[in-house]
């Protein structure tokens, strides 16, 4: 008879561990869609991102002709330059983690359901992670554009002046 409850009893855990593995796989299918979703967006900032650059090496070359009597440009254009290369570590980190994430599908099945769980945890917030970093630096390329039109508005009013 314990021999019976005892073989009952260890079907019963397994079954219970595959059920929750399952489901676990399923927040794993779910997150992968986030993941897609977030590559997608990712991918559309990067090119955003490489159009910024090309503009800023556009308005730099642009400077690089003139004489510029006001050095505040000079610094506004510095500082532009140290946050897009920012960005540029930034985008590379992102390029990293969405890989990884979908890496993680692969082994996701030979994993104990507390590693799945684990796997899924640090996925959630990796995720959010780069949701935020998006939206800062979509910021800041924002306040670049501006600033790039406001400088150009002066250069060009130099020029026209001179």
């Amino acid at each position: 008879m314990r021999k019976i409850i005892y073989t009952l009893t260890v079907l019963f855990v397994f079954a219970a561990c595959n059920d929750e593995k399952k489901v676990l796989s399923e927040q794993l299918d779910e997150l992968q869609m986030q993941n897609d979703s977030i590559e997608k967006i990712h991918s559309e900032f990067q090119s955003t991102h490489n159009q910024m650059m090309d503009k800023h090496e556009q308005f730099k070359s642009k400077l690089n002709n003139m004489e510029i009597k006001d050095s505040t440009v000079l610094e506004d254009v510095a500082r532009h330059e140290v946050i897009l290369k920012q960005h540029d570590a930034v985008l590379a980190g992102h390029d990293k983690m969405i890989k990884a994430h979908k890496d993680l599908k692969s082994d996701f099945g030979d994993m104990t359901a507390i590693e799945m769980r684990a796997q899924l945890e640090e996925m959630k917030k990796a995720h959010q992670t780069m949701m935020d970093e998006h939206s800062k630096m979509e910021n800041e390329h924002g306040v670049i554009m501006d600033d790039h039109e406001t400088l150009m508005s002066k250069l060009d009013s130099v020029e026209t002046s001179e």
